[in-house]
């Protein structure tokens, strides 16, 4: 499943309270004709970058080094940073679902003192929908210039944690998606749905193998069973398709199905006169139905057009369809093979193993082999090495040692990965514990670390300077001393 339909986006996504350890579990969703379909699981016992890296070059290695093209991930650091180790030529989209809902929240607290929170969502939208670098830096220019930014904590808010990787989020770095996505709203649905069905109906406590039995022995196998049967649902095997059908349109998924034919009734209102061949190969304008001053670029070779339908859902527009009833060399079956080819909208099975059976999910008993009372004792917490009873590794908390003589010292950038690994881990346990000693030690701990940090970074004036220059200044002086009036 990840080979064949994870190679243009993959959805990631952790869903939390699935047993009753805090281990947090992780969904892989691609979108296939079907639908949001689940191509992998799997469970880290912190939510950081290194333990979500280990886990998809796993998955890398299983699928013959697999790299998608896009992830759709929420705003989360420890997914964005794993990704870009194990897939670095990969592009990362943030949701907009999620992008959206955090700028509302943060709009309507008192506390930012923002007059009106509707409006100024409205200028942030327009960043996000910019499709080219000057409607951007257009966007940009209305926001800086309104009553919002006057206020401090927006435009700090909206400069260091959004325009500084406006990359994952604004939609001009999004056209080159194969597969129209904007939103992690399917894999959220996944998630319910494992919860409420499998989850909850596993037996016995909600152990770790309980959850493991239900993900590997219910909940994927009835996930693949649903995709293939909706596919074949949807192929001539099933149901004889109506004479209004191009013959091209056959075995493919109903949606891009009723797209075209939408798109083909509308250029029945063009006439031969409203599209002109350019001289480059494959290459047409076509006019627009609402204004004669307006014309689409129709480039077969990519396949593309520069109206706003084509972009939004990347399947042949009506000016493409005009060229299909006009053209006598150019028609759908000219579009690319490597187009017409692709998963989403094409329908077939999983790829198969080379000895032409499908490829097992793993090397354990089908789903019949196992009782319901096998799922909650078939194996024991103390049989996973790195589980004990309370859900964690046991690991022993390492004293406090300066650099030994002679060793080799850790590089500064080692240990800023490694420091943030274990604030990660934190702030993945933080919320876990309800023990006001703990917490008021732990806080008193933290607290302790930021001064040892605090003394070693040089100051001027009361206030930090960063480690580095700024860029085009070859040194760093301190604050001027304030003049007396």
């Amino acid at each position: 499943m990840l080979k064949k339909y994870g190679g243009s986006v993959v959805c990631l996504d952790a869903t939390h309270k699935t047993s009753d350890y805090a281990l947090p579990l992780f969904l892989l969703v691609v979108k296939t004709p079907s639908g949001y379909t689940p191509a992998g699981v799997f469970i880290v016992q912190f939510e950081t970058a290194h333990c979500i890296a280990e886990a998809l070059d796993i998955f890398k290695q299983w699928c013959d080094n697999w790299s998608p093209q896009y992830w759709m991930v929420d705003y989360s650091k420890a997914e964005i940073n794993a990704i870009k180790e194990v897939f670095p030529e990969s592009q990362i989209s943030i949701c907009d679902f999620h992008r959206l809902q955090a700028w509302q929240r943060w709009l309507r607290r008192k506390e930012n003192n923002i007059s009106d929170p509707d409006e100024a969502l409205r200028l942030m939208k327009r960043i996000a929908s910019a499709s080219n670098q000057h409607d951007f830096d257009k966007a940009v220019e209305v926001l800086v210039a309104s009553e919002y930014w006057k206020n401090e904590k927006f435009r700090s808010y909206f400069e260091e944690v959004w325009l500084s990787v406006k990359e994952l989020w604004v939609m001009s770095y999004r056209l080159e998606f194969d597969v129209v996505l904007t939103t992690n709203n399917g894999i959220e649905a996944q998630n319910r749905v494992l919860k409420a069905q499998y989850v909850k109906s596993a037996s016995g406590k909600r152990s770790l193998t309980s959850l493991i039995m239900a993900v590997v022995h219910g909940y994927l196998p009835d996930k693949e069973a649903k995709f293939h049967e909706a596919a074949r649902r949807q192929s001539s095997v099933y149901r004889q398709y109506s004479e209004n059908v191009p013959a091209y349109l056959h075995n493919r998924p109903h949606g891009f199905v009723k797209h075209m034919l939408r798109r083909l009734v509308n250029a029945e209102e063009y006439t031969p006169t409203d599209m002109e061949e350019l001289p480059i190969e494959g290459v047409f304008s076509v006019y627009s139905e609402r204004s004669d001053d307006d014309l689409y670029t129709v480039d077969f070779t990519k396949p593309s057009c520069t109206c706003p339908d084509f972009r939004k859902h990347k399947y042949p527009c009506k000016h493409f369809c005009v060229v299909f009833k006009y053209s006598n060399r150019w028609g759908f079956s000219s579009l690319p093979q490597s187009y017409l080819n692709r998963p989403q909208i094409t329908l077939g099975s999983c790829p198969e193993s080379e000895t032409g059976s499908e490829i097992p999910l793993v090397n354990e008993p089908s789903p019949s082999e196992v009782s319901s009372q096998d799922l909650g004792t078939a194996v024991s917490e103390s049989d996973i090495p790195f589980v004990n009873e309370t859900g964690f590794c046991e690991v022993p908390l390492q004293p406090v040692v300066a650099v030994v003589p002679g060793t080799a010292a850790p590089s500064v950038s080692e240990l800023h990965k490694s420091i943030t690994e274990e604030l990660e881990k934190c702030s993945s346990l933080l919320y876990c514990c309800h023990d006001v000693q703990t917490l008021v030690e732990a806080r008193g701990l933290l607290q302790v670390t930021f001064r040892k940090l605090a003394e070693s970074v040089p100051q001027s004036s009361g206030l930090h300077i960063r480690g580095s220059p700024t860029k085009g200044c070859s040194s760093l002086k301190p604050l001027p001393k304030r003049r007396r009036l």
